[in-house]
């Protein structure tokens, strides 16, 4: 069943996608009705037709709440489950050394959850940041190479991974986050042929820092 939608579905469960501990629900979350528009027809056409529950979060951003079958599934092929900020994470590696469509379907279910892109005219850039607790500040710095690796795999050139913030939580635990980024036309353009990210804003503004 391992496929480039599969890859997608399992970018996201790293990113704003959640996978319940023990009830195995595949729960996705963001503000971008386009985005829950297309993981929603990717999981229809991988799993079939089922009940789909709509909700808000706690902050009041959309979610949809997939079946258990589906959690499963993805959790089969390497995704997550829990909380990403408390585990180690590493990408699969039928994906990590997969095809260059694995790769890509991958990357830009990352990118269209987790990445920002920045088109300020002295500033224009696409990044990456990822947190954890302090303990897990190598685990972090593992993932995100992984991910720069698989850039690099595109001919797409990145920075290496630089520190961004610590912060303490209420229940006193530190978080750590770094990030990596990508600058450049050229590497705009391998991205935007390559990685094709779905967030109508991204869309736009990468399109812009293309020309």
């Amino acid at each position: 069943m391992a496929n480039e939608r599969i890859a997608r579905l399992v970018g996201h469960a790293f990113s704003d996608g959640y996978i319940h501990t023990t009830k195995f629900y595949f729960i996705y979350t963001n503000s971008s009705s386009v985005l829950h528009e297309y993981v929603n027809r990717m999981i229809s056409e991988e799993f079939g037709d089922f009940d789909v529950c709509q909700r808000e979060s706690g902050k009041g951003v959309r979610q949809q709440q997939f079946s258990a079958k589906v959690g499963r599934i993805l959790y089969s092929h390497g995704a997550p489950k829990g909380s990403k900020i408390h585990q180690s994470l590493s990408v699969p590696t039928w994906i990590r050394t997969g095809t260059e469509k694995l790769k890509s379907s991958f990357l830009s279910a990352v990118i269209d959850d987790d990445g920002y892109v920045r088109d300020e005219r002295d500033c224009m850039q696409i990044v990456l940041k990822h947190a954890k607790i302090k303990p897990l500040e190598d685990s972090l710095i593992r993932y995100l190479q992984e991910i720069a690796q698989m850039l690099e795999s595109l001919s797409v050139q990145i920075s290496e991974v630089k520190h961004d913030q610590e912060k303490i939580k209420r229940n006193n635990e530190t978080v750590v986050s770094k990030r990596i980024w990508i600058t450049g036309k050229v590497n705009f353009r391998r991205f935007r042929e390559l990685i094709p990210i779905r967030h109508p804003e991204k869309q736009i503004k990468l399109a812009n820092m293309c020309i």
